[in-house]
């Protein structure tokens, strides 16, 4: 699927977002682990909450996992405003 000359791209946390396509959901817990999962509205009222943890089975890689969640947005993320910040997951 090709984008579109009528869409547009956008960051949220150091995070690609194309305007238009549903985002992988690696790059939605990216997204959460900088901006919280609390969303808007709740956002205005709360501190943003994070992911502890998350439970996977046994076939994974930790390398492989660490660079989903934070490793390849780490360095584009510089600066972020209070409250927000990095959140790695255990």
């Amino acid at each position: 699927m090709g984008i579109s000359s009528e869409q547009s791209f956008g960051y949220i946390g150091g995070v690609r977002e194309v305007y238009g396509l549903d985002l992988s959901l690696l790059d939605k817990l990216a997204r959460w682990n900088v901006i919280g999962v609390q969303g808007a509205l709740l956002s205005h009222l709360v501190e943003p909450i994070y992911l502890y943890s998350i439970s996977l089975g046994s076939l994974f890689h930790p390398h492989h996992l660490y660079r989903a969640l934070a490793g390849r947005i780490e360095d584009t993320i510089s600066g972020l405003p209070p409250p927000y910040r990095l959140n790695v997951p255990r």
